[in-house]
């Protein structure tokens, strides 16, 4: 903190409400004139220095550090003078964007900073959300706010009829799950919506209609990515004591535990977990959600026909593409938690053995993790051999003589020890 305005600094209205400042709480104090914040500045040059490797006079090789590796930012507060566009405009030059309340000039196209320099007259109650999205910052959330425990131990648990207080899909009725990508201004994070009765106010045993529609909006989100976040509801879900979840797009079949509904859960849980997993395990394409569900039959259908459209338009891209119209397969291991020793290699023409991912989506996944489970086989030009699957970090080769033969039928293929 530096500067004042209207000779009123920032930390002296911080203590006069009783706020502790110093080192301990990162509210740092650093002068009523705004040239002190060359200190703040400071710490940026000496951590490229120290820790980057970077020679003192080379401002190249400082920017790019501090822009890849220093994720700060300006938030600059009340009336801005020149001094304070001197100031502002030094940051500018290490990579940190700034965040006005006031009316000033704006410069919303990239280069220096990582994506926009100056954002002017964002409200209070988004600034910080504000900064945070133009630093490219990601959230981590570590405890799914939901009031039963979260974990992958829970992902096998299976809730029997008997032990079922409601459930959704299964023949029973409509239920299916959707993801699509939006613009960042047209969601506000975390929004969860339930269209219709919550399970609260049936009765046990009652099988409802069920809509999970997810709306994300990410820096880097593109319409490829959002069969991969649909796909990952599933598991998601699962992860929750107290909801047994199976099936996918439209063939969707959840239940929720009597047990888990003495707890709390609800149905607007089922949102709450979607939005802190996606954006803490997808941040690279993921940076806001909302979910609206709906167990309302007449909203269920609506949405269902929308998302149908989509569903079609998905596979009929597909279809426009042939094995030998592509250089890349993919591998996949999703399902190597009970085949261990399993991999599928997925092509245009063929999904995996489960199919439930396609050469897109593999496509996808990669580009969003490329840690994940999918990863790149470059075809080779080889007449003889066998496919060897290399590291997380490399692509590898499938020679022609196991590239999938344009005469077998359009099946899953896959390949096995």
């Amino acid at each position: 903190m530096g500067g004042c305005t209207g000779g009123k600094q920032f930390a002296e209205q911080l203590a006069e409400e009783g706020i502790q400042l110093g080192w301990q709480t990162r509210l740092v104090p650093f002068g009523r004139d705004v040239s002190a914040l060359i200190y703040a500045l400071g710490f940026a040059n000496r951590a490229a220095l120290s820790f980057g490797g970077v020679k003192p006079g080379d401002f190249a090789a400082n920017l790019k550090y501090n822009k890849d590796r220093i994720f700060a930012f300006v938030l600059a507060l009340g009336e801005v003078s020149p001094e304070k566009y001197a100031a502002a405009a030094g940051a500018i030059n290490y990579g940190f964007p700034v965040i006005a309340d006031t009316d000033i000039p704006q410069i919303l196209p990239t280069g220096v900073c990582t994506y926009e320099h100056v954002v002017s007259q964002v409200p209070y109650e988004t600034m910080v959300e504000k900064a945070l999205e133009v630093r490219g910052c990601k959230i981590k959330i570590t405890k799914v706010p939901i009031p039963v425990p979260y974990g992958p131990a829970f992902g096998g648990e299976r809730i029997r009829k008997a032990d079922a207080h409601v459930e959704f899909g299964g023949n029973k009725t409509t239920a299916f799950e959707f993801a699509t990508m939006v613009d960042l201004d047209q969601i506000n994070d975390g929004d969860i919506e339930v269209i219709g009765p919550d399970i609260d106010q049936v009765e046990p045993g009652s099988a409802l209609p069920l809509a999970i529609w997810v709306e994300a909006a990410g820096r880097k989100m593109q319409p490829d990515f959002e069969p991969i976040l649909e796909r990952q509801i599933h598991h998601l879900i699962n992860g929750a004591e107290g909801i047994w979840h199976m099936g996918q797009r439209d063939i969707v079949w959840t239940r929720v535990s009597k047990s888990g509904y003495a707890k709390g859960l609800r149905l607007r849980h089922y949102g709450e977990i979607l939005h802190a997993k996606l954006l803490s395990d997808y941040p690279a394409s993921s940076t806001r959600s909302r979910s609206p569900s709906s167990p309302d039959a007449d909203e269920v259908q609506k949405r269902l026909a929308m998302a149908r459209k989509t569903y079609d338009d998905r596979n009929r891209r597909l279809e426009t593409m042939t094995d030998e119209s592509v250089e890349t397969f993919y591998s996949c291991l999703l399902c190597q938690s009970f085949a261990p020793n399993h991999v599928c290699v997925i092509t245009p023409e063929r999904l995996g053995l489960c199919g439930a991912y396609n050469w897109l989506d593999g496509k996808a996944a990669y580009e969003i993790d490329e840690t994940g489970p999918n990863k790149p086989i470059q075809k080779a030009n080889a007449s003889t051999g066998c496919a060897a699957f290399g590291k997380a970090s490399t692509t590898t080769s499938i020679p022609t003589a196991i590239r999938p033969s344009k005469n077998l039928p359009r099946t899953p293929s896959w390949i096995s020890r």
